[in-house]
């Protein structure tokens, strides 16, 4: 299977198709941002476990038309059990529309988490934006999502919803790591959509007592015939919560722009020497729009 991966300078890609440009970041002017102490909004989840709680209004109106949604979560669940997945919808109150949906990203306290995220989404102009949580603790946490939306000089690329693979609301967890360093787990087996690019999003859910650097290795193909794309770095605190490598500074996430054809198996290596299954993963897909 052929994998083609996008060019940096815009050039057509694959079978005379446009990818995403890349860096995602270049030429992005910031439409909106949440407001408030630290930027931070207040979103609760259920006390049933897997039930999303209630939709917390972000945005009221975008001020332009979104290609990338920054997303962040800077403070998490501070329990044993920190698992998180959340959806952002667009829409009015009662009438969201889910434009990203389970994304799963566990983390604990504050000071587990400020990865900042992009995912190229497209939100039309005047939009309002709500954002909802779910947890498979049985009882009601609190969180504080983080969120910006940029404009993108190639938004006509961007769909107005994407995908997460590896990841479920039944759950409200993304796909734990297994196996020695160096192993590939899978997260789709088969993708039901061709992808444009692929966003890797990891979680730590559970206080382990350790800090430690891994690095995720993001692939596409059969089992023993993948095709690594492209790494992330990131750091497990001991509280269990994933955060940039350092804490101090946090460089930006990669958006990987490669061809993904709709019945791909793909899949994430790791280099972690103790325990990967406290690492979890999913990974958001952005198909054509």
């Amino acid at each position: 299977m052929a994998i083609r991966r996008a060019s940096q300078s815009r050039t057509v890609v694959g079978r005379g198709v446009k990818t995403l440009t890349l860096p995602h970041l270049c030429s992005g002017r910031l439409l909106s941002q949440t407001d408030g102490p630290n930027g931070f909004i207040s979103v609760s989840t259920s006390a049933t476990p897997h039930v999303a709680g209630a939709w917390v209004q972000v945005f009221a109106s975008t001020a332009g038309e979104s290609g990338i949604l920054l997303f962040s979560c800077a403070a998490g669940n501070s329990a044993a059990d920190s698992s998180l997945s959340f959806d952002v919808g667009v829409g009015a109150a009662g009438s969201e529309t889910v434009v990203v949906p389970n994304l799963a990203h566990g983390l604990n306290n504050l000071f587990s988490g400020n990865i900042v995220f992009p995912i190229p989404v497209r939100i039309p102009s005047g939009s309002r934006v709500a954002v909802r949580a779910r947890t498979a603790a049985g009882a009601v946490r609190t969180v504080s999502p983080v969120m910006a939306i940029l404009g993108h000089p190639d938004s006509a690329l961007i769909p107005q919803s994407v995908d997460a693979l590896g990841s479920s609301a039944a759950t409200s967890r993304g796909t734990a790591l297994s196996g020695a360093s160096g192993s590939y787990v899978e997260i789709v087996s088969s993708t039901t959509k061709t992808y444009q690019a692929l966003v890797v999003i990891p979680s730590g859910v559970t206080n382990v007592g350790i800090s430690s650097r891994f690095r995720l290795t993001l692939a596409v193909g059969p089992a023993g015939q993948e095709v690594d794309i492209g790494t992330t770095d990131a750091l497990q605190g001991s509280a269990g919560g994933v955060q940039p490598q350092a804490i101090t500074f946090n460089p930006p996430w990669n958006v990987f722009g490669t061809i993904v054809p709709a019945g791909s198996r793909v899949a994430i290596k790791h280099n972690i020497s103790s325990n990967p299954q406290y690492v979890e993963a999913c990974v958001i897909g952005v198909p054509f729009p």
